[in-house]
């Protein structure tokens, strides 16, 4: 199970980086459009839109599995190795807690701005579908979040990091 999450979770950080690629095309055309033919194309702040939720959400899962998000390690230099284990153990289980929180708020969100017909502003992109994207990237989050407290759990004699 752990080695399909992992590609699971690095597949949507692909999606993340080919959404920067694309928004960086989308900018790129407008600019130049604007510059070189003396009109913006419509739509732009639409797909940016979009495009920022998939990156940001998209690559969430793998900083969480990559241990890449900043951390403050005030403990680590007077800390027993038994305590960090022990801290390292609850932030994954907050963490997990947490993204599990946001997700299940953000199908609530998702059914709200379904029921009330939100859309962007020029392309009338329907707005459920980025509320899709983040309640996907989120769940994968989440999977990932348990499976690294599962594999921390399974090290239970072990004092490294957890992740």
């Amino acid at each position: 199970m752990t080695a399909f999450i992992q590609r699971l979770s690095t597949g949507f950080t692909y999606v993340a980086g080919a959404s920067v690629l694309f928004m960086m095309g989308v900018t790129l055309a407008d600019i130049g459009t604007r510059t070189l033919l003396g009109f913006s194309i419509i739509g732009t702040y639409d797909l940016i839109q979009l495009g920022l939720v998939l990156a940001v959400y998209g690559g969430m899962s793998e900083a969480f599995r990559r241990n890449a998000h900043i951390a403050v390690d005030l403990l680590d230099a007077i800390a027993s190795p038994r305590l960090l284990r022990i801290s390292a153990l609850l932030t994954l289980v907050l963490a997990a807690v947490f993204v599990g929180l946001l997700t299940w708020l953000g199908v609530a969100a998702a059914q709200e701005t379904r029921l009330f017909g939100d859309v962007t502003m020029d392309l009338r992109i329907p707005k459920v579908w980025h509320w899709a994207a983040i309640i996907l990237c989120l769940g994968m989050t989440c999977l990932s979040l348990l499976d690294l407290l599962l594999q921390a759990l399974a090290r239970r004699g072990a004092t490294e990091d957890p992740q």
